[in-house]
This record gives C-alpha cells, structure tokens and sequence, in this order.
C-alpha cells in the first residue's frame, strides 16, 4: 500500500501547488502566496518558467515564445487533468479497501485508509495558509475558498454561523465547530452577503460579539471531501 499511494499523495501535491503559481484562478491567490505554499515541502520540479518577452525582441522571436508558452501551458493542464483523474481511481480503491475493513471492523485500519483518501482527494485544492484578514476577499461574494489553520479561542469574531469579514478565521472556524482549540485543519470559507444582523453566541467555548450589516461575511465548514462545485 505504502509504495502505491506515497508517491502518487506527493505527485499531487507537486502538480497541484505548480498549477496554481503558473494558473492563478483569481487575484487573492497571488503568484506569491502560490509559490510560498508550493515551496515550504514540496518545490515544483525543474523545468522552464514563463518567459519575459523583452520589448527590444524581433517580431518573430515574439511569436516563437508566445507560441512556445501557449503549448506548455496546455501541456501542463493536460498533465494534472490527467493526474487527478488517476488520483480519483486511486480515491475510489481506496474506498472499496475502507468499506471490507469497515466491515470486518477494522475501525484503526479503516480510519486510516480514509484520512488518506482525504488528503488525495484535498491535494489539488489551491490550499492558502490564512493571511491573518479575509478582507481582500470582499469582492468576491460567492466564491468558495480553502484555508489551512488553526482553531484558536483568543481573537475577536461577530456572528453566529455567519461571521464578518474581519473575524478571525481561526476563533470562527472553533465557534461554529470546525476545528478544536489547536487543531490544524483545511476549512472551505464561501464570501457571503453580509446578512442586516449578525448575531452573538456562546459555541464551543467562544463568544461572538453582534454585528449590524459588513461588507461581506462569510461562512466556514471543515473540508472533509472533493471541492465544491464551480459557483
């Protein structure tokens, strides 16, 4: 099993992070924040980058780069098209092998096989540490977003399973039961209408203060499996 699922988990993971710095969806997932993801375990493996086009560049040598960089970018996506749906047959294995030990009640076993299961079926998320502020974010009301971080109790949040773009992920994502204190998960964060009235509660050890109407808010669940659909 090990010699099967690591190198594919890892093979993942390389071909997401490169996807996104050469592919950025939107403007908050920065080629920077992107290429510090990528970077911290698994660097994106040696090739050609995008090219500069100098201004001083003849016509045709222009149009033999442009050419060149068109093909490598339809080439990449071919790549991890391709990838993830061998990574969707592999998840699927894996789902029949959590099932008989499900039923043999092989529950440490079982347990797992899916936290595997989840973490090849997590790797071609664009995953973004928590910048500290969603508040870049307001303009895209909506959009689904994933995060890494981690449940804290010590930060300000307003709103009851509805929460102001200014509250901490962290705090939020512990008030609404997404994480425990100290845990470090993904969550999927969707930008929101900002409702006229955001309530206060007590939940899982936090109390959230009241808010009249934001800019945006948002809502935040554990992400415990494929990624929404498109909006």
């Amino acid at each position: 099993m090990r010699s099967l699922t690591v190198p594919v988990v890892t093979l993942f993971l390389v071909s997401a992070a490169c996807l996104a710095y050469e592919f950025p969806a939107e403007p908050f997932l920065s080629r920077v924040a992107l290429r510090e993801y990528a970077a911290r375990d698994k660097p994106c493996p040696p090739g050609l980058s995008k090219i500069e086009i100098p201004r001083d560049l003849p016509a045709e040598a222009k149009t033999a780069v442009t050419n060149f960089q068109t093909e490598a970018d339809a080439i990449r996506k071919k790549a991890d098209e391709d990838i993830r749906a061998k990574g969707d047959q592999l998840a699927a294995s894996l789902k029949t092998i959590q099932d008989q030990y499900t039923r043999d009640a092989k529950l440490d076993e079982a347990v797992a096989v899916r936290d595997l299961i989840r973490k090849l079926q997590a790797a071609h998320l664009p995953v973004l540490q928590y910048p500290g502020s969603l508040m870049p974010l307001r303009e895209h009301v909506g959009e689904t977003f994933y995060f890494e971080v981690t449940g804290r109790t010590g930060s300000s949040i307003w709103g009851t399973e509805v929460y102001t773009l200014d509250s901490d992920l962290g705090t939020a994502a512990v008030h609404i039961g997404a994480l425990k204190e100290g845990e470090t998960g993904i969550v999927q964060v969707t930008i929101v209408k900002s409702p006229e009235q955001h309530v206060s509660s007590t939940q899982n050890g936090v109390r959230s203060g009241s808010w009249s109407s934001y800019p945006a808010s948002y809502t935040v669940q554990k992400w415990a499996g494929p990624r929404a659909a498109p909006k």
